[in-house]
């Protein structure tokens, strides 16, 4: 990278990162996502640096992307009021409908401390983490692949990954 796209990128990071990653925070009432939103929007920066030099305003490009990126993680986020299941999603009919319905689950044979385990996953991760966990794990899917179906960033992807097995971390070896 050249010296004038390097000095771009470095200005646009000392005058607009903390001031986007606040703005971020207060829409998202998260400080990580809020986070990843900024880098994102720093990361389509560095991709579109040539068409940034031309850019009559980059401070307010950063914070079209930035907006760009806090509706996108909104609409991923957001609850549906009622848990409707397709039959494409991949998700095992056991974990949807444990989260949809747990008064529903078929008495289980297992011990107390498995079906306790499982009602704690049901309570930690949200659907489009179970979702998201399920496609890396049992349906063996690569973070690029998934990241693709679900229409968010590599990145992104990885972070929730990364964020799930913190939680997971947190139940199983407590």
């Amino acid at each position: 990278m050249n010296r004038e796209r390097t000095n771009l990128l470095e200005q646009l990071f000392r005058d607009h990162y903390k001031e986007l990653v606040r703005y971020a925070n207060k829409a998202l009432l998260d400080p990580v996502r809020a986070e990843e939103s900024v880098q994102e929007a720093f990361f389509e920066a560095v991709r579109h640096i040539d068409h940034l030099l031309q850019h009559d305003n980059p401070g307010d490009w950063l914070i079209t992307m930035v907006n760009h990126n806090i509706y996108n993680k909104e609409r991923v986020q957001k609850p549906s009021p009622l848990p409707l299941l397709s039959l494409d999603t991949g998700l095992p009919m056991e974990l949807s409908a444990a989260k949809a319905f747990p008064e529903a689950l078929p008495a289980q044979t297992q011990s107390a401390d498995t079906t306790a385990r499982r009602q704690q996953l049901f309570q930690l991760l949200t659907l489009a983490e179970l979702h998201l966990l399920h496609r890396v794990t049992l349906g063996k899917a690569d973070p690029t692949q998934v990241a693709r179906e679900l229409n968010i960033t590599v990145l992104t992807c990885q972070k929730q990954l990364e964020r799930i097995q913190a939680k997971l971390k947190g139940i199983l070896f407590r």
